[in-house]
Protein backbone atom coordinates (compact mmCIF):
# COMPACT_ATOMS: atom_id res chain seq x y z
CA UNK A 1 0.00 0.00 0.00
CA UNK A 2 1.69 3.87 -0.86
CA UNK A 3 2.67 5.09 2.44
CA UNK A 4 1.47 8.47 1.80
CA UNK A 5 -1.94 7.17 0.85
CA UNK A 6 -4.90 8.84 3.48
CA UNK A 7 -6.16 4.85 3.99
CA UNK A 8 -2.90 3.84 5.65
CA UNK A 9 -3.21 5.52 9.17
CA UNK A 10 -6.77 4.10 9.34
CA UNK A 11 -5.10 0.16 9.30
CA UNK A 12 -3.48 1.33 12.19
CA UNK A 13 -6.29 3.18 14.04
CA UNK A 14 -8.68 0.82 12.96
CA UNK A 15 -7.79 -2.41 11.37
CA UNK A 16 -5.51 -3.79 13.43
CA UNK A 17 -1.92 -2.76 11.65
CA UNK A 18 1.48 -1.79 12.79
CA UNK A 19 3.07 1.25 12.26
CA UNK A 20 6.89 0.40 11.93
CA UNK A 21 8.11 4.06 10.88
CA UNK A 22 6.42 7.61 10.26
CA UNK A 23 8.34 10.29 8.56
CA UNK A 24 9.25 13.79 9.96
CA UNK A 25 6.75 15.95 7.97
CA UNK A 26 4.08 12.71 8.75
CA UNK A 27 3.05 12.75 5.59
CA UNK A 28 3.71 9.09 5.08
CA UNK A 29 3.98 6.11 7.59
CA UNK A 30 5.10 2.76 6.74
CA UNK A 31 2.51 -0.20 8.41
CA UNK A 32 2.64 -3.82 8.35
CA UNK A 33 0.54 -6.86 9.50
CA UNK A 34 3.40 -9.24 11.55
CA UNK A 35 1.85 -12.79 11.98
CA UNK A 36 -0.68 -12.72 14.54
CA UNK A 37 -2.63 -16.37 14.58
CA UNK A 38 -5.47 -15.19 17.06
CA UNK A 39 -6.07 -11.97 14.30
CA UNK A 40 -6.17 -14.94 11.51
CA UNK A 41 -8.81 -17.23 13.18
CA UNK A 42 -10.89 -13.93 14.04
CA UNK A 43 -10.99 -13.39 10.14
CA UNK A 44 -11.94 -17.21 9.43
CA UNK A 45 -14.85 -16.85 11.25
CA UNK A 46 -15.75 -13.45 9.39
CA UNK A 47 -14.71 -15.18 5.89
CA UNK A 48 -17.43 -18.23 7.05
CA UNK A 49 -20.25 -15.75 5.32
CA UNK A 50 -19.63 -15.90 1.71
CA UNK A 51 -21.34 -12.47 1.68
CA UNK A 52 -18.44 -10.99 3.95
CA UNK A 53 -16.10 -12.45 1.16
CA UNK A 54 -17.42 -10.83 -2.16
CA UNK A 55 -17.77 -7.11 0.13
CA UNK A 56 -14.15 -8.13 1.14
CA UNK A 57 -13.22 -8.42 -2.53
CA UNK A 58 -15.12 -5.48 -4.13
CA UNK A 59 -13.52 -3.45 -0.83
CA UNK A 60 -9.88 -4.85 -2.41
CA UNK A 61 -11.48 -3.50 -5.73
CA UNK A 62 -12.12 -0.25 -4.50
CA UNK A 63 -8.34 0.35 -2.88
CA UNK A 64 -7.46 -0.25 -6.10
CA UNK A 65 -9.02 2.30 -8.07
CA UNK A 66 -8.01 4.84 -5.59
CA UNK A 67 -4.47 3.75 -6.33
CA UNK A 68 -3.80 2.39 -2.63
CA UNK A 69 -3.23 -1.09 -3.78
CA UNK A 70 -0.57 -1.44 -6.39
CA UNK A 71 -2.26 -3.02 -9.13
CA UNK A 72 1.12 -5.40 -10.06
CA UNK A 73 -0.40 -7.14 -7.02
CA UNK A 74 -3.74 -8.20 -7.67
CA UNK A 75 -2.47 -11.91 -8.82
CA UNK A 76 -1.17 -12.30 -5.76
CA UNK A 77 -3.80 -11.07 -3.50
CA UNK A 78 -6.35 -13.58 -5.78
CA UNK A 79 -4.15 -16.74 -4.95
CA UNK A 80 -3.58 -16.03 -1.61
CA UNK A 81 -7.73 -15.63 -1.56
CA UNK A 82 -8.09 -18.97 -3.00
CA UNK A 83 -5.48 -20.77 -1.22
CA UNK A 84 -6.69 -19.48 2.35
CA UNK A 85 -10.49 -20.74 1.42
CA UNK A 86 -9.27 -24.06 0.09
CA UNK A 87 -7.38 -24.41 3.47
CA UNK A 88 -10.62 -23.45 5.20
CA UNK A 89 -13.09 -25.85 3.50
CA UNK A 90 -9.91 -28.67 3.46
CA UNK A 91 -10.08 -27.84 8.00
CA UNK A 92 -14.27 -28.28 7.70
CA UNK A 93 -15.03 -26.56 11.48
CA UNK A 94 -13.57 -23.27 13.16
CA UNK A 95 -11.02 -25.59 14.17
CA UNK A 96 -7.52 -25.07 13.31
CA UNK A 97 -5.91 -27.68 12.37
CA UNK A 98 -3.32 -29.88 10.00
CA UNK A 99 -4.83 -31.51 6.90
CA UNK A 100 -3.42 -34.19 4.39
CA UNK A 101 -1.77 -32.06 1.27
CA UNK A 102 -3.97 -34.09 -0.86
CA UNK A 103 -7.37 -33.26 1.20
CA UNK A 104 -6.17 -29.52 1.16
CA UNK A 105 -5.54 -29.71 -2.98
CA UNK A 106 -8.90 -31.36 -4.26
CA UNK A 107 -10.37 -28.03 -3.09
CA UNK A 108 -9.12 -26.59 -5.92
CA UNK A 109 -11.70 -28.93 -8.40
CA UNK A 110 -13.69 -26.80 -10.35
CA UNK A 111 -16.03 -27.85 -13.35
CA UNK A 112 -13.68 -29.41 -16.19
CA UNK A 113 -10.77 -29.22 -14.37
CA UNK A 114 -10.87 -32.33 -11.37
CA UNK A 115 -7.66 -31.68 -9.77
CA UNK A 116 -8.29 -34.77 -7.55
CA UNK A 117 -7.31 -36.94 -10.75
CA UNK A 118 -3.66 -34.92 -10.63
CA UNK A 119 -2.48 -36.07 -7.14
CA UNK A 120 -1.44 -39.08 -8.18
CA UNK A 121 0.55 -37.37 -10.99
CA UNK A 122 2.51 -35.74 -8.34
CA UNK A 123 4.22 -38.81 -7.22
CA UNK A 124 4.66 -40.23 -10.59
CA UNK A 125 8.13 -42.08 -10.71
CA UNK A 126 7.92 -43.66 -14.56
CA UNK A 127 5.57 -46.32 -13.50
CA UNK A 128 5.59 -48.91 -15.55
CA UNK A 129 2.06 -49.51 -17.04
CA UNK A 130 3.70 -46.11 -18.87
CA UNK A 131 1.14 -46.12 -22.38
CA UNK A 132 2.43 -44.05 -25.07
CA UNK A 133 -0.48 -43.28 -26.48
CA UNK A 134 -2.20 -41.65 -23.55
CA UNK A 135 0.93 -39.77 -22.91
CA UNK A 136 0.81 -38.32 -25.94
CA UNK A 137 -2.79 -37.19 -26.36
CA UNK A 138 -1.54 -35.23 -22.75
CA UNK A 139 1.22 -33.39 -24.73
CA UNK A 140 -1.63 -31.95 -27.51
CA UNK A 141 -4.00 -31.09 -24.33
CA UNK A 142 -0.48 -29.27 -23.19
CA UNK A 143 0.22 -27.95 -26.77
CA UNK A 144 3.68 -29.80 -26.45
CA UNK A 145 3.29 -32.16 -29.35
CA UNK A 146 6.19 -32.56 -31.82
CA UNK A 147 6.90 -35.14 -34.64
CA UNK A 148 9.36 -36.33 -32.68
CA UNK A 149 7.34 -36.50 -29.40
CA UNK A 150 6.27 -40.68 -30.54
CA UNK A 151 10.25 -41.62 -30.44
CA UNK A 152 10.64 -39.79 -27.81
CA UNK A 153 8.25 -41.43 -25.52
CA UNK A 154 8.76 -45.03 -26.86
CA UNK A 155 12.54 -44.34 -25.86
CA UNK A 156 11.16 -43.78 -22.91
CA UNK A 157 9.32 -46.51 -21.94
CA UNK A 158 11.94 -49.40 -23.40
CA UNK A 159 14.17 -47.75 -20.48
CA UNK A 160 11.64 -47.82 -17.91
CA UNK A 161 12.85 -50.04 -14.91
CA UNK A 162 11.70 -53.40 -14.14
CA UNK A 163 10.39 -51.74 -10.68
CA UNK A 164 9.13 -48.36 -10.35
CA UNK A 165 11.40 -46.46 -8.26
CA UNK A 166 10.63 -44.35 -5.12
CA UNK A 167 7.99 -41.40 -5.90
CA UNK A 168 10.41 -38.27 -6.92
CA UNK A 169 8.27 -35.99 -5.13
CA UNK A 170 6.84 -35.44 -1.47
CA UNK A 171 3.65 -35.64 -2.33
CA UNK A 172 2.64 -37.43 1.42
CA UNK A 173 2.51 -34.88 4.37
CA UNK A 174 0.60 -32.50 6.22
CA UNK A 175 -0.14 -28.41 5.65
CA UNK A 176 -1.65 -26.15 8.05
CA UNK A 177 -2.20 -22.46 7.41
CA UNK A 178 -4.46 -19.71 8.34
CA UNK A 179 -2.45 -16.45 7.33
CA UNK A 180 0.54 -15.62 4.98
CA UNK A 181 3.63 -14.03 6.33
CA UNK A 182 6.10 -11.63 3.85
CA UNK A 183 10.03 -12.39 3.77
CA UNK A 184 11.97 -9.16 3.14
CA UNK A 185 14.84 -8.57 1.53
CA UNK A 186 16.71 -6.30 4.27
CA UNK A 187 16.76 -9.64 6.59
CA UNK A 188 20.35 -10.53 7.06
CA UNK A 189 21.05 -14.55 5.74
CA UNK A 190 19.46 -16.81 4.12
CA UNK A 191 15.79 -16.52 4.45
CA UNK A 192 14.34 -19.71 3.71
CA UNK A 193 15.53 -22.40 6.00
CA UNK A 194 13.86 -25.54 7.20
CA UNK A 195 14.26 -23.97 10.87
CA UNK A 196 11.80 -20.89 9.62
CA UNK A 197 9.56 -23.66 8.20
CA UNK A 198 8.94 -25.35 11.06
CA UNK A 199 8.53 -22.37 12.88
CA UNK A 200 6.05 -21.23 10.04
CA UNK A 201 4.12 -24.10 10.44
CA UNK A 202 3.67 -24.24 14.03
CA UNK A 203 2.28 -20.68 13.86
CA UNK A 204 -0.07 -21.81 11.49
CA UNK A 205 1.54 -19.18 8.48
CA UNK A 206 2.12 -19.91 5.03
CA UNK A 207 5.26 -17.77 3.49
CA UNK A 208 5.20 -15.07 0.38
CA UNK A 209 8.89 -15.42 -0.52
CA UNK A 210 11.28 -11.90 -0.98
CA UNK A 211 10.81 -9.78 -3.95
CA UNK A 212 13.54 -10.78 -6.68
CA UNK A 213 13.88 -14.84 -5.39
CA UNK A 214 14.10 -16.82 -8.25
CA UNK A 215 11.31 -19.27 -9.40
CA UNK A 216 8.51 -19.10 -6.87
CA UNK A 217 6.15 -16.49 -5.09
CA UNK A 218 4.79 -18.45 -2.09
CA UNK A 219 5.72 -21.64 0.05
CA UNK A 220 3.52 -23.63 2.00
CA UNK A 221 5.34 -25.85 5.01
CA UNK A 222 4.19 -29.28 4.64
CA UNK A 223 5.05 -31.21 6.76
CA UNK A 224 6.71 -35.28 6.25
CA UNK A 225 8.09 -37.60 7.63
CA UNK A 226 10.03 -37.85 11.01
CA UNK A 227 8.87 -34.03 11.66
CA UNK A 228 10.84 -32.81 8.33
CA UNK A 229 9.73 -29.71 6.57
CA UNK A 230 9.80 -28.82 3.03
CA UNK A 231 7.10 -26.78 1.01
CA UNK A 232 4.47 -26.68 -1.43
CA UNK A 233 6.06 -24.02 -3.58
CA UNK A 234 3.23 -21.57 -5.40
CA UNK A 235 4.01 -19.49 -8.67
CA UNK A 236 1.65 -17.37 -9.63
CA UNK A 237 0.29 -15.52 -13.03
CA UNK A 238 -1.77 -12.91 -13.95
CA UNK A 239 -0.91 -12.33 -17.78
CA UNK A 240 -3.26 -13.38 -20.27
CA UNK A 241 -1.20 -15.10 -22.13
CA UNK A 242 0.97 -17.63 -19.88
CA UNK A 243 1.97 -21.00 -20.52
CA UNK A 244 4.28 -23.61 -19.54
CA UNK A 245 7.29 -21.68 -20.60
CA UNK A 246 6.62 -19.46 -17.26
CA UNK A 247 8.17 -22.80 -15.41
CA UNK A 248 11.11 -22.83 -17.30
CA UNK A 249 14.71 -21.38 -17.37
CA UNK A 250 15.82 -22.16 -20.91
CA UNK A 251 18.84 -20.29 -19.70
CA UNK A 252 20.48 -22.87 -17.33
CA UNK A 253 20.55 -26.56 -18.38
CA UNK A 254 21.13 -27.92 -15.12
CA UNK A 255 18.52 -26.02 -13.55
CA UNK A 256 15.94 -25.80 -16.17
CA UNK A 257 12.71 -25.79 -14.06
CA UNK A 258 11.88 -22.73 -11.97
CA UNK A 259 9.98 -24.34 -9.10
CA UNK A 260 13.18 -27.25 -8.45
CA UNK A 261 15.19 -26.80 -4.93
CA UNK A 262 18.16 -26.07 -7.39
CA UNK A 263 17.24 -23.42 -8.74
CA UNK A 264 15.28 -21.05 -6.02
CA UNK A 265 16.92 -22.06 -2.92
CA UNK A 266 20.63 -21.20 -2.09
CA UNK A 267 23.57 -23.41 -1.58
CA UNK A 268 23.21 -22.55 2.00
CA UNK A 269 19.51 -22.45 1.90
CA UNK A 270 19.75 -26.40 0.42
CA UNK A 271 22.70 -27.61 3.48
CA UNK A 272 20.04 -26.80 6.20
CA UNK A 273 17.81 -28.95 4.76
CA UNK A 274 20.22 -31.42 4.33
CA UNK A 275 21.38 -30.92 7.85
CA UNK A 276 17.86 -31.96 8.97
CA UNK A 277 17.78 -35.29 6.58
CA UNK A 278 15.96 -33.87 3.95
CA UNK A 279 16.31 -35.84 0.85
CA UNK A 280 16.54 -33.06 -1.75
CA UNK A 281 17.00 -35.37 -4.47
CA UNK A 282 13.09 -35.68 -4.19
CA UNK A 283 11.01 -32.82 -5.76
CA UNK A 284 9.02 -30.48 -3.40
CA UNK A 285 4.73 -30.69 -5.01
CA UNK A 286 4.18 -26.81 -6.48
CA UNK A 287 1.29 -25.21 -8.29
CA UNK A 288 1.01 -22.63 -10.83
CA UNK A 289 -1.86 -20.55 -10.54
CA UNK A 290 -2.30 -18.91 -14.21
CA UNK A 291 -5.74 -16.97 -13.01
CA UNK A 292 -5.25 -14.60 -16.28
CA UNK A 293 -5.94 -17.19 -18.65
CA UNK A 294 -9.69 -16.76 -19.13
CA UNK A 295 -10.10 -20.99 -19.96
CA UNK A 296 -10.57 -23.03 -16.82
CA UNK A 297 -8.42 -25.84 -16.93
CA UNK A 298 -6.26 -28.31 -14.47
CA UNK A 299 -3.09 -30.73 -15.77
CA UNK A 300 -0.12 -32.12 -14.56
CA UNK A 301 3.28 -30.71 -16.27
CA UNK A 302 4.68 -34.22 -16.52
CA UNK A 303 5.36 -33.63 -20.13
CA UNK A 304 7.09 -30.20 -19.90
CA UNK A 305 10.52 -31.82 -20.14
CA UNK A 306 9.93 -33.11 -23.67
CA UNK A 307 10.21 -29.50 -24.78
CA UNK A 308 14.01 -29.30 -23.93
CA UNK A 309 14.71 -32.57 -26.16
CA UNK A 310 13.87 -29.97 -29.37
CA UNK A 311 17.15 -28.24 -27.70
CA UNK A 312 19.13 -30.75 -25.97
CA UNK A 313 20.32 -34.52 -26.69
CA UNK A 314 17.87 -36.91 -25.16
CA UNK A 315 20.78 -39.42 -24.22
CA UNK A 316 22.06 -36.99 -21.74
CA UNK A 317 18.63 -36.87 -19.56
CA UNK A 318 16.95 -39.08 -17.80
CA UNK A 319 14.30 -37.78 -16.45
CA UNK A 320 10.63 -36.68 -17.96
CA UNK A 321 8.12 -36.31 -14.48
CA UNK A 322 7.78 -32.84 -13.30
CA UNK A 323 6.01 -32.27 -10.60
CA UNK A 324 3.55 -29.52 -10.85
CA UNK A 325 0.11 -29.07 -11.11
CA UNK A 326 -1.11 -26.10 -13.64
CA UNK A 327 -4.33 -24.32 -13.01
CA UNK A 328 -5.83 -21.92 -15.14
CA UNK A 329 -8.40 -19.31 -14.91
CA UNK A 330 -10.48 -18.79 -12.27
CA UNK A 331 -14.40 -20.52 -11.65
CA UNK A 332 -13.73 -21.50 -8.04
CA UNK A 333 -17.29 -22.07 -7.13
CA UNK A 334 -16.61 -24.61 -4.87
CA UNK A 335 -14.65 -22.08 -2.61
CA UNK A 336 -17.52 -18.91 -2.88
CA UNK A 337 -20.90 -18.06 -4.44
CA UNK A 338 -21.45 -17.44 -7.93
CA UNK A 339 -21.82 -13.71 -6.69
CA UNK A 340 -18.33 -13.64 -5.51
CA UNK A 341 -16.31 -15.79 -8.02
CA UNK A 342 -18.27 -12.97 -10.47
CA UNK A 343 -16.82 -10.01 -8.27
CA UNK A 344 -13.51 -11.89 -8.43
CA UNK A 345 -13.27 -11.83 -11.75
CA UNK A 346 -13.75 -7.86 -12.18
CA UNK A 347 -11.27 -7.79 -9.77
CA UNK A 348 -8.99 -9.56 -11.93
CA UNK A 349 -9.90 -8.01 -15.14
CA UNK A 350 -9.88 -4.65 -13.52
CA UNK A 351 -7.65 -1.58 -14.69
CA UNK A 352 -7.92 1.90 -13.70
CA UNK A 353 -6.15 5.30 -15.03
CA UNK A 354 -7.52 8.14 -12.70
CA UNK A 355 -8.67 11.44 -14.06
CA UNK A 356 -6.91 14.51 -13.90
CA UNK A 357 -9.55 15.46 -11.35
CA UNK A 358 -9.43 12.48 -9.42
CA UNK A 359 -5.88 12.32 -9.30
CA UNK A 360 -6.30 16.41 -7.60
CA UNK A 361 -8.94 15.16 -4.90
CA UNK A 362 -7.01 12.47 -3.61
CA UNK A 363 -3.70 12.91 -1.50
CA UNK A 364 -2.07 10.10 -2.51
CA UNK A 365 1.39 9.62 -4.46
CA UNK A 366 1.19 8.78 -8.66
CA UNK A 367 3.90 8.29 -11.01
CA UNK A 368 4.93 11.46 -12.71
Amino acid sequence: ISPTSWYVPSLVACHMGTALSISEDRMSMVVTYPSEPVLAVGAKFFMKDQENIGRMISALQEFLSYGAVDKGYKGELIVRLLMTLAMDKAMGSTEVKEVRLKDYLVHFNRNGADVSKLIEGLESSGCEDFDVEEELKKLKRLNLDWPDSRAILEDKKRNLPAQAPPPLTYADGSVCFTHFVSLSKSTQGDLLTHDLLRYAYRRSAAIVVEEGRRGIDKVIPLRVEDDKFVGLVVQDKNRVSDTLQSLTNADNDATHHKVNVEYFLTEAEKETFRSAGVDLERNWPAILFAVGVDKVGAEVATQLEQKRFRHNNLSNTDRFDFPCIILTGLDYSKLMTADAAARLKDLRDFEFVPSLQKREDIPITYGS
